[in-house]
């Protein structure tokens, strides 16, 4: 075939593009990663550019996070393609990062550094303005460069990223991390990699890591938890190999894991010699005491966890078994027999229970097929008045609230007898199920009454970021709720993203009893300041009347959150007024030391520049933080 050069196949590529439609172009564009959309596509012709304009627009960095909460150990994953020469072009300079908070600029230093790009981790160190952090390194690891992790190692970055390499198998990147960190001081953190990477089925990473002298006093308890992770992984080489290589010798420990991780054929290969061996057994119950429960615990756990893991025909398969031995295990106890028949209700009754706990909050598909199984065997009435043992409704609820399909779980396990009280209703709100809180007030009778404020503010305002819903909001507004300036604190407390706490603030009504001096409104500008939020938020809160707080701002903000809220207070003529201007008054002491222990680095070269770091805190700072050139005067402000 003849040689077609890499000019004739450009060419030829635009013509084929040249001949399509926009409906096709936007087509085959939808296959396609968005970066390559906006690197490559848009940039054969004007024609393509147009037709594309408005679908692609944005380069995909890394995937959402959900929450605005820093978390400096988290890995962040760039997206590949990677973008790296328009990286540099955008955030190359000090521009774009003003209008970034903490978080947002430590987020996209991760993302430059789990790229493998040096150029564009180059420009967020340059940029970024704030401290590098384990979380850093431990993105470059997930990432697999070792460029990328020795540039973060030599500019200072603390190093605790093992886990990530072990657990993707990247050698050169675990071996230069194992040669430049203490991971050998650190036990928690090497057990962890090692669980890791046994989980993953990373053989040559658990090897190396093995090898290392951190493995040494803690072996035996490594070893524990490696095999755990590798049955949770359904790694049976793995197990296999340290069988064989270390004479490890699988507990009912593995077992549990394989059942709670759905490894069918891992548990399959364990249940015999673990917990079904005729032998074993006997030997256990004849020597009475304690080990003669060993084997009711040992079906139990083991059955639980097939229940909440594994598909309803591996419970059906092994349940039989399992169950039979267990119900009756205490009938060789020499007591009376009512005294025995007591025990063995007793223990049947909460073994059920737990069961029907690890059903409600199984991750399987086939959830209800495991309740119909269990009604089936035990008959409805048992299963119901199981169900409806009030002190284990919070656990019911919980279980099933923690699954998506929350609302069909309540109407199967009501079916079944279970009570549907407050309880259900607050782990509704505290998960933001919206079709279940319908469900629930419309359907099953629950009262409105019930979403009074100690409610609200339970279940709905003291909740994580990532459980923040402005639909949820909406709902109980229409229900009859008034939002207060104490419920927005509470959320701006737990981190609340910019959307949903905006639409709080905005459904808040005023008169709160508690709050006739406003104190709420500037705590929750103190805690959302402090979280990063936007300067839309500061702005909203502001306009309810919260107290702007410089020094908040400065902990989590950006450079631009920061240039507004000094406008703020120099517009009311806050600090020390003199020579006709409205000069601000510099952080004390203590404030300047937390900015700097939250690493915003920018905001501490933002005061010093605006004269807002008194002379201690500068001489403090020196050699640790560069601040660049100092104010014309001491106590001066930049116009």
């Amino acid at each position: 075939m003849a040689q077609v050069d890499d000019h004739a196949l450009e060419v030829l590529g635009e013509d084929l593009w040249a001949r399509l439609t926009p409906e096709l172009i936007q087509e085959i564009s939808n296959y396609l990663h968005p970066n390559e959309v906006i690197s490559s596509v848009k940039l054969l012709n004007r024609e393509i550019a147009e037709c594309l304009r408005d679908s692609f627009r944005t380069y995909v960095l890394g995937c959402k996070q959900g929450d605005r909460v820093w978390n400096p150990e988290k890995p962040h994953h760039a997206e590949q393609p990677w973008p790296g020469r328009d990286f540099v072009a955008h955030w190359g300079g000090p521009g774009p990062w003003r209008s970034l908070s903490l978080a947002q600029r430590h987020r996209l230093l991760c993302l430059a550094a789990s790229s493998g790009h040096l150029p564009s981790l180059d420009a967020a160190l340059a940029h970024c303005g704030c401290t590098l952090t384990s979380g850093a390194l431990t993105s470059a690891a997930a990432g697999g460069s070792v460029a990328a992790c020795e540039r973060l190692l030599g500019a200072g970055a603390p190093a605790s990223s093992e886990v990530a390499a072990a657990a993707v198998g990247h050698m050169p990147v675990l071996r230069l991390l194992l040669d430049r960190t203490r991971l050998s001081t650190i036990e928690s953190s090497y057990t962890a990699s090692c669980a890791a990477a046994a989980r993953a089925g990373q053989l040559p990473a658990l090897q190396l890591l093995l090898d290392s002298p951190a493995s040494g006093a803690v072996r035996a308890r490594v070893l524990r938890e490696v095999a755990a992770g590798a049955c949770a992984g359904g790694q049976r080489d793995i197990l296999a190999w340290l069988q064989q290589a270390h004479g490890y010798s699988p507990s009912l420990v593995d077992a549990v894991a394989a059942a709670r991780g759905g490894q069918v054929a891992l548990l399959e290969q364990l249940l015999p010699r673990l917990v079904l061996q005729p032998d074993r057994l006997e030997s256990e119950s004849a020597s009475g005491g304690n080990a003669a429960k060993q084997p009711l615990y040992r079906r139990w756990i083991v059955l639980e966890a097939i229940t909440a893991g594994c598909p309803v025909e591996v419970l059906q398969r092994h349940y039989h078994r399992l169950w039979s031995v267990a119900a009756n295990e205490n009938a060789n106890e020499a007591r009376s027999e009512d005294a025995a028949a007591a025990e063995a209700a007793a223990s049947s009754s909460k073994i059920r229970r737990q069961l029907l706990l690890a059903t409600a909050g199984s991750g399987t598909a086939c959830w209800g097929s495991k309740l119909d199984f269990f009604m089936s065997a035990w008959g409805p009435d048992v299963v119901a008045r199981e169900l409806q043992q009030r002190f284990d409704l919070t656990a019911f609820c919980n279980a099933a609230a923690l699954r998506p399909d929350y609302a069909q779980r309540l109407r199967r396990l009501h079916a079944a007898g279970m009570p549907l009280g407050v309880q259900a209703l607050r782990y509704t709100a505290r998960f933001g199920h919206i079709d279940a809180l319908t469900y629930l007030l419309d359907e099953a009778g629950a009262p409105a009454a019930a979403i009074d404020t100690a409610f609200v503010r339970s279940y709905v305002s003291e909740r994580g970021p990532q459980l923040a819903d402005s639909q949820l909001l909406r709902l109980l507004k229409e229900r009859g709720y008034a939002f207060t300036a104490a419920d927005v604190k509470a959320a701006a407390r737990w981190g609340w993203p910019d959307e949903p706490l905006i639409a709080l603030i905005q459904m808040a009504v005023d008169g709160d009893s508690g709050d006739d001096n406003g104190s709420h409104w500037s705590a929750a500008f103190k805690y959302a300041a402090i979280g990063g939020a936007s300067t839309c938020v500061l702005q909203a809160l502001r306009a309810r009347g919260a107290a702007v707080d410089l020094a908040a701002v400065a902990k989590g903000g950006s450079e631009e959150a920061l240039d507004w809220a000094a406008a703020e207070l120099e517009a009311e003529g806050k600090g020390r007024g003199f020579g006709g201007g409205a000069l601000l008054t510099p952080l004390r002491e203590s404030e300047v030391q937390c900015v700097h222990e939250r690493g915003n680095l920018a905001a501490l070269r933002w005061l010093h520049r605006r004269g807002l770091l008194d002379g201690r805190s500068v001489s403090r700072l020196a050699g640790r933080v560069e601040l660049g050139v100092a104010p014309a005067a001491a106590g001066g402000v930049e116009h």
